[in-house]
Order: structure tokens, then C-alpha cells, then sequence
């Protein structure tokens, strides 16, 4: 027995409907057939998936199998919606990015111009070459360093800048307005992992020729700035997001004579391209 969408669909409808007969409403059929939909569920993999009470509560089994059914089905979703325009020749491009830099840098190159029709998908950086070049993604916009020394690519500067040192409002050196590399060296850091920034990470390592202390490695800016906050760490981040840190109480300060500068690229296959790709390029 293959384990359908539809089986999905009608799990993901009684968990969030919280009763098979609601389920059974809202896919207008019988409450028995969602029952023995859900049963042959739990026959394949062998294991219970929901509490027969009122509301259902999910196993821990059952929550891992809603959780990437509702990825399957939005990814579906995604398909159809896809092959409908490509059926009706309704062309749309996909775009990988991974953080706010990339969108600012996109809006740049965009702004006031026209273009076609396309989708963002936030990803992480980690990946985004090798999606590229899977044809995952028509085009990725992320920081340059993804792509060293990854043949088949191409790419195209749109912006460029420098790191500075984000540092919370409670930290000792919260009143500075800039720091030297030997200063920076002397404090404690949380820093994104390589699974989040890719390359970056490994490269800002050795422009510090290894003299980076750093005490936390998060997969999130949420987490880095609960750090940061808590623990008086410092942490680095482009100087695009002053606005969006000081929000949160971070404030950015400059590194005197910083060797940590990115650039920002748009990138795509070199071979392969479609019209409708090029015209993008062009933009």
C-alpha cells in the first residue's frame, strides 16, 4: 500500500479539525472512510498516530508524520500551481535567497524596472549553490563567497559592503562608536553557523587568522541576538541591518580597517538559459 495524498490530507484535516467528523464535513465523505483512511495510515507504518478522543491528540509519531505532511502537501500545492501556468504559458521564475541582504540587494536591482513574473523561496545558504546548479532555483541571490570556486555558475555584483560588530545596549562596550581588530580579538562572539551563512563562516575565520573568540554557534538571528543580550556576546552583521537591530537594542559600530566586507551576487547556470532568463539578466 502507497501512502497517497489524499491519506495525507484527510491525517492533516483531522488533526487541525480536531474530530473525525469534522474532517469527514469538510471533505464531504463519510466519517468511516476518513477513519480507514487514518487506520491504513497507522497499518503502514506500524504505530499509532492519534488519540481516539476529544479533540484527537497526536502520538509522537503523529507529529512528525503532520509536520512533513504538511510540507508534502503545500509542495504539491506548489506543483499544481506551477504546471497550471506552464500549461497556460504563464512562465515564472524561482528565485533562492537566503536573508535580508539578498531582498534589499534584489530591490535594487529591480527598482523601477520591469520584469517577469517570479517567486521567492528563502533557503539556507548552505544550499543555495547546490540548488542552483540541481535547477532547483532559476536563480540565486546571496553572497558571493557561495560561489567560489564552484564551476558552472555565473553571477553578477549587485551590492557590496562591510560586517560590523553588533553589540547590545547592556554590553561594556555599548558606548563605543567603532573598535579595532586587536579589540574585537579580546571579546567573547556568537557567531551563525555554517549550515546558515555557508562559506562566510569559514572565511571570516581566516581573514581573523583563527584569533576570533568565539563562545556560540546559533542556527538563527533570533537566537544569535538572544545571545548577544543575555550573555554580552558581540556578534557580525551587514550594516544594512542598523535599522532592523536597533529594534531590538543592538547597536552596530564600525571595524577599523575590517577585512570582513561581503559582496552580494545574482547567480545562475551558465548553460541551459532560457529567454525568459536572460531578459532577467539583463534587467
Amino acid at each position: 500500500m502507497n501512502v497517497s495524498l489524499v491519506k495525507l490530507q484527510y491525517f492533516v484535516d483531522v488533526v487541525d479539525e480536531g474530530t473525525f467528523s469534522k474532517a469527514a464535513l469538510k471533505n464531504r465523505i463519510a466519517q468511516t472512510s476518513i477513519s480507514q483512511q487514518i487506520k491504513e495510515l497507522e497499518q503502514y507504518y506500524q504505530c499509532e498516530l492519534i488519540k481516539r478522543q476529544q479533540p484527537v491528540v497526536m502520538t509522537q509519531a503523529g507529529k512528525v508524520l503532520y509536520q512533513n505532511a504538511k510540507k508534502v502537501l503545500q509542495q504539491f500545492t506548489l506543483l499544481e500551481e506551477q504546471m497550471e501556468k506552464a500549461k497556460n504559458n504563464q512562465v515564472e521564475l524561482n528565485i533562492e535567497y537566503a536573508s535580508i541582504v539578498d531582498i534589499q540587494s534584489l530591490n535594487l536591482m529591480l527598482k523601477g524596472k520591469n520584469q517577469p513574473n517570479f517567486t521567492l523561496h528563502k533557503v539556507n545558504l548552505g544550499e543555495i549553490a547546490s540548488n542552483l546548479l540541481s535547477g532547483k532555483y532559476d536563480f540565486a541571490v546571496t553572497f558571493d563567497s557561495e560561489f567560489q570556486g564552484v564551476a558552472g555558475v555565473e553571477t553578477k555584483e549587485l551590492t557590496s559592503g562591510e560586517y560590523w560588530l553588533g553589540i547590545s545596549q547592556d554590553n561594556p562596550l555599548a558606548t563605543v562608536n567603532e573598535v579595532t581588530l586587536t579589540q574585537l580579538e579580546s571579546y567573547p562572539l556568537v557567531m551563525l553557523s555554517p549550515k546558515i551563512i555557508g562559506k562566510s563562516y569559514d572565511i571570516m575565520i581566516k581573514r581573523s587568522q583563527g584569533k576570533l573568540k568565539i563562545n556560540r554557534i546559533v542556527d538563527d538571528i533570533e537566537s544569535e541576538i538572544f545571545y548577544m543580550k543575555q550573555e554580552n556576546l558581540l556578534g557580525f552583521f551587514p550594516k544594512t541591518y542598523e535599522l532592523t537591530l536597533k529594534e531590538e537594542g543592538i547597536k552596530l559600530v564600525k571595524i577599523i580597517d575590517s577585512p570582513h566586507v561581503y559582496s552580494v551576487v545574482l547567480a545562475w547556470r551558465k548553460v541551459g538559459l532560457t529567454e525568459i532568463q536572460k531578459r532577467f539578466i539583463e534587467v
